[in-house]
Formats: C-alpha cells, sequence, structure tokens
C-alpha cells in the first residue's frame, strides 16, 4: 500500500459527529505536541495511525493545507467544507467565522448538504453572533429536504424543545420520524419517548416499543434501558424479564448507570436471573460512581447483608473495572 498522508481524502476520513464536521477536521491538529495523524491508503480505503512526536509536524501540516487548496479544483465541495472547518475551529489557520460561514456558503451553494447542516448549527449554537434558531431552523430544512437525518433530529429538537421557536410536538414526532427513518438513533429514541408519554402523538406503549427497538439497533444505550424497563413491565411487548436483563446489561457495558442500578435490582431481586447478592452490591456501586444517588442508596442497604469476602470481592471488581474504563 502507498503512503498517501498528503492526500487530504485520507486525511479526512471518518464517520462525522454530532457537532458536525469537527471529528473529521480536528485530526488536522497535527502541529499539537501530542503528535499528528496520518493515513496509509490502499484499495480498500485508509487506515488511520498516530505519528507520536512533533517533529516535521509544522511541515506536515503546510503540506496537508496546500494538497487541500489544490484539491479545492477537482472538488471544490470538500475543499469549501475543509477550509470551513479549518477556519471555525482555528486549526492551520486563523479562527474566523465568517470565513467559516462563506467557506460553507460556498459548499451549500455547490449542493452541499452536509454544509448546510452545518451553517444551521452554528446560527443555532450562536457560533456567528446572537443564537438564531428561526435561522438554524432554514438552514437545516434545507439540509433535511436533501437527506439529512441529523438535520431532521435537530428541527425535531427546536420544535419539541420550543427553543426560540414555538412548541410543535406533533411536527416534533414528524421530523424525529424521519430521522429516525434515516438511521439517527437519538430521533428513535425520543420517538419512542413521545409515544411512551402521548406528547404529539396519541399514546401507543407498542410504537414506543418499535422505535426504542430500532434506536437499540443503532446502539443507543437509553433506549436499551427503556426496551428493558417495557420488557420487565409488559408495557407494549410480552412480559420477559430474562430478555429485559439482558438489554440492560448491553446498556451496562456503556457504563450508563440507570441500566446498571436496574439490572443490580434484578440481580438482587432474582428476577430474570439467579440471584446473587455480591453481584448485585458490584453493580450497584458501579452505577453509584456513573452518577446514580438511588444506586448509592441502594449499596448502603445491601451492604450489611454481605459477607466479608463477598463484600471484598465485590470492591475488588468494581475496582478493577473503573481502573479498566478510566485506562485510556
Amino acid at each position: 500500500m502507498a503512503n498517501c498522508n498528503a492526500d487530504p481524502r485520507c486525511w479526512f476520513r471518518g464517520p462525522s459527529s454530532r457537532r458536525g464536521l469537527s471529528t473529521w477536521f480536528l485530526v488536522l491538529a497535527l502541529a499539537s505536541a501530542a503528535g499528528c495523524q496520518t493515513a496509509i491508503c490502499g484499495a480498500t480505503g485508509c487506515s488511520p495511525t498516530i505519528v507520536r512526536g512533533s517533529a516535521g509536524a509544522a511541515a506536515q501540516l503546510s503540506t496537508a493545507l496546500a494538497s487541500i487548496k489544490a484539491e479545492g479544483k477537482r472538488n471544490p465541495v470538500f475543499a469549501a467544507l475543509v477550509l470551513g472547518a479549518l477556519s471555525l475551529q482555528g486549526v492551520g489557520v486563523a479562527r474566523s467565522v465568517p470565513e467559516a460561514l462563506r467557506w460553507f456558503a460556498t459548499a451549500s451553494s455547490e449542493g452541499s448538504v452536509e454544509a448546510r447542516f452545518e451553517i444551521g448549527l452554528m446560527y443555532e449554537e450562536g457560533l456567528a453572533g446572537a443564537r438564531d434558531p428561526h435561522l438554524a431552523e432554514l438552514w437545516y430544512l434545507a439540509a433535511a429536504k436533501a437527506g439529512s437525518a441529523r438535520a431532521a433530529f435537530r428541527i425535531g429538537q427546536l420544535l419539541e424543545g420550543g427553543h426560540g421557536v414555538p412548541v410543535d410536538l406533533a411536527g416534533s414526532a414528524r421530523w424525529y420520524g424521519v430521522a429516525a427513518k434515516g438511521r439517527d438513533g437519538l430521533a428513535a429514541e425520543r420517538l419512542g419517548d413521545l409515544y411512551a408519554e402521548g406528547k404529539g402523538v396519541v399514546r401507543d406503549p407498542t410504537a414506543a416499543a418499535r422505535w426504542y427497538l430500532l434506536a437499540t439497533a443503532l446502539h443507543q444505550a437509553g433506549a436499551e434501558t427503556k426496551l428493558a424497563q417495557f420488557y420487565s413491565d409488559g408495557k407494549g411487548v410480552p412480559k420477559n424479564a430474562a430478555l429485559a436483563g439482558r438489554l440492560l446489561a448491553l446498556a451496562a457495558r456503556s457504563g450508563d448507570g440507570d441500566a446498571l442500578y436496574r439490572l443490580a435490582e434484578m440481580i438482587e431481586d432474582g428476577r430474570g436471573t439467579a440471584r446473587n447478592l455480591n453481584v448485585a452490591y458490584a453493580l450497584f456501586n458501579l452505577a453509584a460512581a456513573n452518577g446514580s444517588a438511588p444506586a448509592a442508596r441502594a449499596a448502603a442497604a445491601l451492604e450489611p447483608q454481605l459477607q466479608l469476602g463477598g463484600l471484598q470481592w465485590a470492591r475488588g471488581i468494581v475496582a478493577s473495572l473503573w481502573i479498566s474504563a478510566e485506562r485510556p
């Protein structure tokens, strides 16, 4: 495979984040003392590696920026997106919000859906001056109508929360549905919440469970916890304590405090799984470490029921898991 570090298509390979383009392009902070991002590319794509040390980083940054500008002649949308993100973050160039807007507007005029979303985000977050939710909504609409699930989700949030725009729960549910069908897990979870609560839609636990199931398939830990509760209570789905426990275990792996707490409760009671007070105590403590106050109280209440050996085992498990989670 050939080294193509100077090719901007390799510098910026990767999924977009909720913040938009920032995680794609922050790899250009290669001039930092921590090191730089490089890529080795072949027929199947680019594989990122980290080069430690800052020697030559400035030269690599200069090369990368020159390559981006050269790419603009062949792919103006890509180059405008990159330069807009760099201007917004102040990476490799002076930070300038007006310049960022200009580059994103250029990309948008060439049909870039990503640029429209990014401009909407700038107006919503007040990066271009005072927050302007109405203008943000217009840009999100332009992006959503062109297929951006993330933009559809942001419209749903604006309409649900009324953050500078009139509250419209029915409209919010519609846009969450659009985003969820575009495989946005957060939108699927939030739409499940609306059906569960009967906000903007007719209350329908079965529909809520379906949307939570989609969000679970898209790896939303919060939705896994909510769907587990549905199976535990038999709400909208057949009651199934064992499946509830498995869903909680999936959510708990991400460190979700509520999932850890609920899983500990099930294990303490022996619902859907074997009763094990030592494991329950360990999980209560992990949940407490993740911010669950009820879990801290439950751990304190359970502690007197454990033998010394069980306490030592549980505390050792908590310590080892917590250290592993903190390790980079």
